[in-house]
């Protein structure tokens, strides 16, 4: 018979104090080099932020939640392109998650893959306060909760982070990943059309 929907994990990825220094900065450099390609120095990108261009490159260094839609502003506002987000999550490859790619990328079964990066998904920086993980038969349903701390990063942060999943998830099962259906609670944006490019998938906003 058909398996009922279950939620099978719930993960809290952001600290209660968004000014706490809890994340690290894995992901980000995809968002620099397109950036980069547009003629944006790193240190624009960081400016006004705290953070160092210098701890790009440092698997220790570590920023707060604000911090990071402090860059997420800074990379919006210099854009010459309104989907940035969306070019920028494409560029990530699983050396750009250091131990926590590779470590996807070996699991036995894209299942497992998917839990370990639901257990350890503080290291890939989601903007979100929870991610839960549930199946309703054979559909894998992943959803983000708690969306109240990012204001007018919405559309930036979601179209970043799930560009930068879906491309990740691609990279581990070496072929596209096969989204069945994306849902966005904010109005489409003038780009809208790359959503379909991008995920291969009915998108929904304002849902």
């Amino acid at each position: 018979g058909e398996e009922k929907m279950r939620t099978i994990k719930l993960v809290t990825p952001i600290s209660g104090d968004l000014d706490a220094p809890t994340q690290n900065l894995l992901g980000l450099g995809a968002l620099a080099a397109e950036l980069g390609a547009e003629g944006v120095s790193v240190h624009d990108l960081f400016a006004r932020t705290g953070v160092a261009a210098t701890q790009l490159e440092d698997a220790q260094a570590r920023i707060s939640h604000r911090q990071r839609l402090a860059i997420y502003r800074n990379a919006r506002r210099l854009a010459k392109r309104s989907d940035i987000g969306l070019l920028a999550g494409a560029r990530q490859r699983i050396s750009d998650y250091g131990i926590y790619g590779y470590a996807m990328v070996s699991s036995r079964t894209f299942g497992e893959a998917l839990l370990f990066s639901l257990d350890h998904v503080t290291m890939a920086g989601p903007a979100v306060r929870q991610i839960s993980f549930r199946t309703d038969g054979t559909t894998a349903i992943l959803r983000s909760h708690g969306i109240d701390s990012l204001g007018d990063v919405l559309p930036f942060a979601a179209e970043f982070w799930r560009s930068s999943m879906t491309a990740l998830f691609g990279h581990v099962l070496a072929f596209r990943f096969p989204s069945k259906r994306m849902v966005f609670p904010f109005s489409a944006p003038v780009h809208w059309r790359n959503y379909e490019r991008m995920f291969g998938c009915p998108i929904e906003f304002d849902a």
